[in-house]
């Protein structure tokens, strides 16, 4: 067994990644062990580029490799938008220190992001947000609202753009930064539906802080790196669903559910509470398609009817 794959792919990267599985895919780990030995073996992702969790795979070969893991039977990636929209974007425009912090959290599962653009009064104009950063020393003070937030009930950071110059053109003067959604002065409020669940969220920032060194791909160019989150969020939108319950036979599973699936039962209808000692973890990406069972860090990463010694698949 092996927790490291070698990151020169063969000419085939299917029979490579079947092989891997093969001598590393083990039932009996939890999903947070398996999650980090698929991680760091560079097939959790594997269009990344290879010094960062990636095998430099074409776009194509890597739906082929995914489909490969899929058909093995092993729990695929974790989903969610930090390896989604989060990752891909700082594997473009972060620094090489960004790159070690935030990326191996993000293939391993370890930390669930959220996506703070959208405000109330800046939806299909964006760069008319108004939620202001000022510098304070080695730090960024925030202050201002986001709306339509999936998943910030349960995100460990956001992607977050707030306006860094008041003075120059509106699409000039927009910083991105990787903001930490656990800290005084970040409250989460659900935006409920009729059913009690809550997809999508409100986020106040009153004074909320991020270090100079979360500044994505530099001061006042945030618009060039939000537009960078955007592309890879249409291309994931027009990829087949691999929901629950919406699986289609005849279309290849890419990836598990977003993060706003993930968690659209969470959190609780009785109670405001958004973010208790219960919280769910970003990991209810896919059910067993034998007994219904959800994949949990903790958890064994087979599911618990142990018909077969391997992940049956999203229920349909």
């Amino acid at each position: 067994m092996t927790d490291t794959a070698d990151r020169t792919t063969s000419a085939d990267p299917v029979a490579e990644v079947k092989d891997w599985l093969a001598e590393n895919w083990d039932p009996d780990l939890t999903v947070a062990e398996w999650w980090d030995r698929l991680g760091t073996s560079g097939w959790a992702v594997p269009t990344w580029p290879s010094d960062w969790f990636g095998k430099d795979l074409s776009r194509s070969d890597g739906v082929r490799v995914q489909q490969a893991i899929a058909d093995f039977g092993a729990l695929p990636a974790p989903g969610g938008l930090g390896l989604m929209l989060a990752g891909p974007t700082i594997a473009v425009h972060g620094d090489d220190e960004q790159k070690t912090r935030y990326l191996k959290d993000i293939v391993t599962g370890q930390k669930a992001w959220c996506q703070l653009f959208s405000e109330p009064g800046a939806g299909s104009d964006l760069a008319g947000l108004n939620s202001r950063a000022i510098k304070d020393g080695e730090e960024w003070i925030v202050t201002g609202q986001k709306v339509w937030t999936s998943g910030g009930h349960v995100a460990d950071l956001g992607m977050l753009i707030a306006r860094t110059d008041p003075d120059q053109p509106k699409h000039a003067g927009i910083t991105y930064f990787a903001i930490d959604m656990h800290q005084p002065g970040v409250e989460v409020r659900p935006l409920r539906e009729m059913t009690g669940r809550a997809l999508f969220n409100e986020v106040f920032l009153e004074e909320a802080r991020v270090s100079d060194a979360a500044t994505i791909g530099g001061l006042n160019n945030g618009w060039r790196v939000a537009n960078t989150t955007l592309m890879f969020e249409r291309f994931m939108a027009g990829l087949p669903s691999a929901l629950p319950g919406r699986r289609s036979r005849d279309r290849r599973r890419v990836c598990s559910a977003s993060l706003s699936d993930i968690t659209s039962s969470y959190p609780p209808s009785g109670g405001s509470a958004h973010r208790s000692s219960a919280r769910p973890c970003p990991c209810r990406a896919q059910a067993c398609g034998a007994c219904g069972s959800w994949p949990r860090p903790h958890r064994r990463a087979a599911c618990r009817c142990r018909r077969r010694r391997a992940w049956s698949g999203p229920r349909r």
